[in-house]
């Protein structure tokens, strides 16, 4: 998933539960990061030629 992120850099998406609250912000953060950029990649793939 972490391929499709824009911001964040990062190879995994890291396991936070022994982390500690950081770790689940940053957890969300690489999601939320990688989820719009999937959906970017999404809306490339399926655009039409007009």
């Amino acid at each position: 998933m972490t391929e499709f992120c824009a911001t964040l850099d990062s190879a995994v998406v890291p396991d936070p539960y022994y982390d500690g609250p950081s770790a689940f912000e940053n957890v969300l953060d690489l999601v939320e990061d990688a989820s719009e950029g999937l959906i970017r990649h999404i809306k490339r793939l399926t655009k039409r030629p007009e």
